[in-house]
């Protein structure tokens, strides 16, 4: 499953990277040529805020609880 988001600023990352990190599956961020584990801090303020993300989700069972949280940076 891919799905665009978008944070607009460093706090959001932060909250987004700390539910996710609670998912049982891996999630990944895009952005250009880059791939970041989305459950990474560092790598997900490497990316930064003010950009489309799009995040691939390794999950047979959908996002479950973490649908709420995606719809609210959907891009």
């Amino acid at each position: 499953m891919c799905v665009q988001v978008c944070f607009k600023e460093v706090n959001e990352i932060m909250n987004f990277v700390n539910k996710v990190s609670e998912a049982p599956f891996q999630i990944d961020a895009c952005y250009g040529s880059y791939m970041v584990d989305a459950k990474s801090i560092m790598g997900m303020m490497a990316i930064g805020a003010g950009k489309k993300v799009e995040l691939k989700i390794y999950s047979d069972e959908g996002v479950g609880n973490l649908e709420q949280l995606i719809r609210t940076y959907a891009a």
